[in-house]
């Protein structure tokens, strides 16, 4: 059963449309063809995922009526419950090749130097997600980490 949630949180977290993140920024002094040819790239990426976003969300909403409508969830192979999990991963899956597909070609569309910094860019927010993380991992488990306001 925990397994099944896990992969419903997953999925949830996982289903963002696509953004054009570090391709996007001042620093990489794109010109105004490079501008429209990335703005091209992520609209229709965009386009692609967007019908998959929705049949992601009628495949939760079915999960989530699974889950509601019996005792006892069976996980089994061949179950109601491991098809939707593999059609979740279906459509996740084309969502994220989707993405691979749309950031490849973004990236051909860069000079050497320009794909230079967004690899930077992209390994500084990792460096500053991992510290986040160390952070939060600091904190034993069961206190509270969120500052504590007093009523007025």
């Amino acid at each position: 059963m925990s397994k099944i949630l896990l992969n419903l949180i997953l999925v949830i977290a996982l289903c963002v449309p696509c953004s054009a993140g570090p391709f996007r920024g001042d620093d990489l002094n794109l010109t105004d063809e490079q501008k429209a040819q990335l703005q091209e790239i992520w609209i229709e990426a965009g386009d692609e995922i967007r019908p998959l976003v929705e049949e992601l969300k009628n495949l939760m909403t079915e999960m989530e009526e699974l889950i509601l409508s019996v005792e006892q969830i069976d996980t089994g192979e061949g179950s109601e419950a491991a098809l939707l999990i593999e059609e979740i991963i279906g459509v996740r899956t084309q969502i994220i090749e989707i993405k691979a597909a749309a950031k490849l070609k973004a990236a051909n569309v860069l000079t050497l130097e320009q794909r230079e910094i967004v690899v930077e860019k992209k390994k500084e927010r990792r460096e500053r997600r991992e510290k986040r993380r160390e952070r939060f991992e600091e904190y034993p488990k069961g206190v509270d980490v969120l500052p504590q306001v007093s009523p007025e």
